[in-house]
């Protein structure tokens, strides 16, 4: 094992990266991502905006020069909203989420508590979660709108998870 500078380790055999601080100037390649892992991906737009509000908090995992995944919260005082992560299909399965994750909770500080949305039948994203300490805690019909490639529409729910920090 090799320990990397956030203090996670990697095993051999592993992609190599990094996890920094992300910033406004990071949207386009995050809106890059984003296509490639959503159907319904947030807007170049949607990114600008998330990524120049001060409770912002953004973090990027890179091998070399190349960005291959991200996460990006806004911290509320003590309560924390996850609103999008995301990590290349050929890189997913490395431990790049959790590593994104881990940073995100050891950044934000003292909270009390953190929300995020899932897709309901996306178990590798609702594992993670889970393995986080979130919970399902509600679930929202017609919360994702899909586009069949015959230009039909169709929805799908999302599960509201929750986590609440016992430990303090």
């Amino acid at each position: 094992m090799t320990q990397k500078g956030d203090g996670t380790s990697r095993s051999a055999g592993t992609p190599d990266f990094d996890i920094f601080t992300a910033d406004a100037s990071d949207a386009a390649v995050f809106y890059g991502i984003e296509l490639e892992c959503f159907d319904e991906p947030w807007t170049l737009s949607d990114f600008e905006g998330e990524l120049s509000f001060d409770h912002t908090l953004a973090f990027k995992a890179c091998e070399g020069d190349c960005c291959v995944g991200f996460i990006i919260a806004s911290l509320f005082e003590c309560e924390l909203y996850i609103g999008d992560l995301a990590v290349r299909p050929a890189y997913r399965r490395a431990g790049i989420a959790g590593r994104l994750m881990r940073t995100l909770f050891d950044r934000a500080g003292k909270i009390e508590a953190a929300y995020l949305e899932v897709e309901d039948g996306n178990d590798a994203a609702i594992g993670l979660y889970e393995k986080f300490g979130f919970r399902k805690a509600g679930f929202s019909r017609n919360y994702y709108e899909h586009h069949r490639p015959d230009g039909t529409k169709y929805t799908v729910g999302a599960w509201r998870m929750v986590y609440e920090n016992t430990r303090d």
